[in-house]
């Protein structure tokens, strides 16, 4: 199978889209392999990402490979991961975002973030806590962080498949053919199947 590698922004509806993946392509969402630092010892040298995913290269893989570097962590990797890997990029409107951002860091046990209830105020804090491990360079507020993170793979759509997390949402089984045709992935039945969806993914509650 094409190795797939989905990138997002967090609380982008990562896993909603992993989750169609696993059940209208038959790929493995659970479990997933991250590419970040639980995997990849130093990945702010993009070599190190490279040499993580060698056993990969030349090779079909079912389970799904996921991100939320921004793209400063790829571009000097650009065309290896583009080579060996059909790549989705999902995106959400700022404002769903970072609320939903808000609400996930709220509960969380550790320093995850900024601690604001506001989501207004919360837009406009600087990054802190777990967020920075998704980071190359400090941003001024995570309002900027967002749209970096859009901007930064901008150069990479012509190469990959872009789609929103609205239109996922809204227009479930066009967004799913239209993944097909743009990824060139074969639908295991004729009626998209919808996944159930979680507020905070398991991996988060140890």
């Amino acid at each position: 199978m094409k190795k797939l590698l989905v990138i997002s922004h967090e609380r982008s509806g990562t896993h909603f889209l992993m989750d169609t993946l696993a059940l209208n392509f038959g790929y493995c969402s659970k479990p997933w392999y991250d590419i970040d630092p639980d995997n990849i010892k130093n990945p702010y040298y993009a070599e190190n990402i490279k040499s993580a995913l060698a056993d990969f290269v030349g090779k079909g893989c079912n389970v799904i490979f996921k991100t939320h570097y921004p793209a400063d962590f790829f571009n000097d990797i650009k065309d290896f991961i583009l080579k060996e890997f059909t790549i989705i990029y999902i995106y959400r409107s700022v404002d769903d975002c970072l609320k939903s951002l808000q609400k996930h860091l709220e509960v969380l046990p550790w320093k995850a973030g900024p601690e604001v209830k506001d989501p207004h105020a919360f837009a406009f804090c600087p990054p802190s806590g777990g967020l920075l491990r998704y980071q190359m360079r400090q941003h001024g507020s995570l309002l900027e962080r967002h749209y970096a993170h859009h901007k930064g793979y901008a150069p990479w759509f012509p190469e990959i498949t872009h789609i929103t997390y609205d239109f996922l949402d809204q227009a479930f089984e066009e967004a799913v053919r239209f993944i097909a045709e743009s990824a060139g992935l074969d639908l295991l039945q004729d009626l998209p199947v919808r996944p159930e969806r979680n507020d905070i993914n398991e991996r988060f509650k140890k």
